[in-house]
């Protein structure tokens, strides 16, 4: 299943968003770590906005079976790699991986997001890869 993931707040505290599937029909509340972009004084997640292949990754670092994006661009003059789709409640939980959840509290956290991980990842079954649209 694909998926569209629209950043709408970039605050010092995380990249919030809301990542919905293609027909609509499940979303998910986002957070991502934020950045200092120097140049406008504003907040920024590592993943830019584009079309990503996130392929089915078991990654080392994570006891549990996720996706990674492919071809990340490079973010403030550096390479972008492991950025993942996992479990997280906090910005500071992340260094650029884009977490899940089921609500968002404030501007601070998101909540239930083993709960929407799990979804997220019931409905990938038999899936090695789906789009990610990132705006």
């Amino acid at each position: 299943m694909n998926f569209i993931l629209t950043n709408t707040d970039f605050l010092a505290t995380g990249i919030f968003g809301e990542m919905t599937s293609e027909d609509g029909s499940v979303s998910f509340k986002t957070l991502q770590h934020a950045y200092p972009f120097v140049l406008n004084q504003v907040w920024a997640p590592k993943v830019s906005f584009g079309v990503y292949n996130c392929i089915r990754h078991s990654p080392v670092r994570l006891p549990y079976t996720t996706f990674m994006l492919q071809n990340v661009p490079d973010f403030q003059g550096k390479p972008v790699t492991g950025i993942l789709i996992h479990v997280l409640n906090f910005d500071s939980e992340s260094e650029g991986c884009i977490g899940i959840g089921l609500n968002r509290i404030g501007d601070t956290e998101i909540t239930h997001s083993k709960d929407a991980f799990n979804k997220f990842m019931d409905l990938q079954v038999g899936i090695e890869n789906f789009k990610l649209t990132v705006c």
